[in-house]
């Protein structure tokens, strides 16, 4: 991530240590069992945002370890409990009969790549990618916060507006792209 974007970051009030090690990255994988997307590591490798909202991912304490593993599990758990509430995609086949759908896509949750928090319900998918599109994931409610992590912050923190994501050029996750509707 560009040093000049983090500084307009700080000018927001975020407040930024010192970035991640190697060391801390390797064991952040095997902690949490995730894989980092390329450039999210880049990012959390020039500096690590610790304001409210963000995740203390250098805090190895069980406390903070287990919080963190809640907020990842949070949108399986919402989703798997809301299943029969869940839009059907196109982009899942045909739809199955609306009594069976829950179990279909209760199904296709099971295999969901799993979600790493940025700032509070916000999260990218753990896929070694070079880019990974940003989800706002509350519930059943799943909207595109930024096509990439540096846009996402953009519109977090007031420099962009989320109407203005290049929609077109979003990569695919799989089932989590196909909650975007």
């Amino acid at each position: 991530m560009r040093n000049e974007f983090i500084d307009r970051m700080k000018l927001r009030g975020v407040v930024f240590h010192e970035g991640l090690s190697e060391q801390e990255i390797t064991r952040l994988r095997l902690v949490y069992g995730i894989t980092f997307p390329q450039e999210l590591l880049e990012f959390l490798r020039s500096a690590l945002p610790v304001s409210k909202g963000f995740y203390h991912w250098r805090d190895f304490e069980e406390q903070n370890v287990q919080y963190i593993k809640a907020v990842m599990d949070r949108p399986f758990q919402d989703l798997y409990e809301l299943a029969e509430e869940v839009d059907w995609s196109p982009a899942w086949g045909d739809e199955p009969p609306e009594n069976e759908r829950g179990t279909y896509v209760r199904k296709m949750l099971g295999t969901a790549p799993a979600l790493i928090p940025i700032y509070g319900h916000r999260y990218v998918s753990a896929i070694d990618q070079s880019t990974s599109p940003v989800f706002s994931i509350h519930g059943t409610d799943v909207i595109c916060y930024g096509e990439n992590l540096e846009s996402y912050l953009e519109i977090e923190f007031g420099d962009k507006r989320q109407s203005d994501i290049c929609f077109g050029s979003v990569s695919n996750v799989p089932f989590w792209s196909g909650l975007l509707g």
